[in-house]
């Protein structure tokens, strides 16, 4: 990637595996690169805490406005999510609201 491109990766239904494989993945192999995370920061926080890991993201508040040029992975946890309530490998009806359209 060169230094203008962001990959954008939506964590899906808090409450699935998207969660728990961006922890897996982003802690295994570093990638090169921005990276920006969008979903409740809980979800990461869960897996991490499960999984032994520790944090390997950086919060931003706006993306839009405020993305650090310099390599790494961010998270943006959009207003509509702060107050999410995890359910971790529970369905339920949230974690797909949570998992649709979304403005950051």
């Amino acid at each position: 990637m060169d230094d203008d491109t962001v990959l954008l990766v939506t964590l899906g239904d808090p409450n699935g595996v998207g969660p728990e494989l961006a922890c897996d993945c982003f802690t295994r192999d570093v990638p090169r690169g921005r990276i920006l995370l969008l979903g409740p920061e809980a979800a990461l926080e869960h897996h991490c805490r499960r999984m032994g890991l520790s944090k390997f993201w950086r919060r931003v508040s706006d993306p839009m406005q405020s993305l650090p040029q310099e390599q790494g992975i961010y998270l943006a946890e959009p207003e509509g999510l702060k107050d999410f309530e995890l359910k971790a490998g529970q369905a339920d009806p949230g974690g797909g609201l949570a998992a649709g359209p979304i403005t950051v």
